[in-house]
């Protein structure tokens, strides 16, 4: 094979015109053109470009000579930034609320799945809104909707880059926290949100104040999947709405339900 590719691909990852995350699947590519083998796939690189990351589909043809030997390689390269980039912004959309912009309740929930297989401890929080359909019924359903979209701003401004935020639906948000984190910890934290979610960040509409209660379960074994912290939460958010508008509950790891 020709030299002239002996130190471009090492030169291009150097130069990080290659990003990181192709870069050795990258290298690999070039060595399978070094050694004469068969391009068993399309390789799709992602590169630095002038407006951003650019996706790049290559693919080879070797000629050999009469002792089969390659003396040539054919690289094919296609830009498929365009492409790459609608699928993402589609699989954007299909993950995300369209009023909220957090996850919608599918993607959330498969997100908590894969953080809770990953994690040996979390706490999983549920959020509701109490009085919503007063609200709506009251002041009209652009109040509703303003209100779920405070309660999901707070939220994510909290915990971006610390969980997964997500709308289950109507007046209800979920959250998953990796980490370990005791009773207390939690409790303070539900009773901080519930309070910033039910106090000035929020307008009044008419004489409704919105206010939010909250429920919490801990992943302590790995026994401790979506379903059984999603239970445990839910009916902590039961109990706690039970008692008033306002409140939290978390089942403690004694098994105890404390409201905080």
């Amino acid at each position: 094979m020709p030299s002239v590719i002996a130190d471009v691909p090492e030169s291009l990852v150097k130069s990080g015109a290659i990003l990181p995350e192709s870069a050795e699947d990258f290298l690999e590519f070039y060595r399978g053109i070094r050694e004469g083998r068969p391009c068993g796939r399309s390789l799709i690189t992602k590169r630095r470009g002038s407006g951003g990351t650019a996706y790049v589909k290559e693919r080879y043809v070797i000629v050999g000579s009469g002792e089969g030997k390659p003396r040539l390689a054919i690289i094919y390269l296609d830009d498929i930034t365009a492409e790459r980039r609608q699928m993402e912004r589609l699989k954007e959309l299909a993950e995300h609320d369209g009023l909220t912009g957090v996850y919608n309740r599918a993607a959330a929930e498969e997100k908590i799945r894969g953080a809770l297989d990953e994690s040996e401890a979390g706490a999983l929080l549920i959020f509701d809104i109490d009085n919503l359909k007063r609200i709506n019924d009251t002041a009209g359903h652009a109040a509703g909707d303003r209100a779920i979209k405070l309660a999901a701003d707070s939220l994510s401004f909290h915990f971006r880059g610390r969980g997964v935020v997500g709308r289950l639906g109507g007046d209800e948000f979920i959250v998953f926290l990796k980490g370990p984190h005791d009773d207390a910890m939690i409790c303070n934290l539900l009773s901080f949100l519930t309070a910033e979610l039910s106090g000035a960040g929020m307008d009044e509409y008419g004489n409704l104040r919105v206010t939010c209660s909250a429920g919490a379960a801990f992943k302590r074994t790995r026994l401790d999947d979506f379903e059984t912290l999603y239970h445990i939460a839910d009916a902590a958010l039961r109990h706690a709405k039970r008692n008033g508008s306002k409140r939290c509950a978390v089942y403690a790891g004694s098994g105890e339900l404390i409201f905080c």
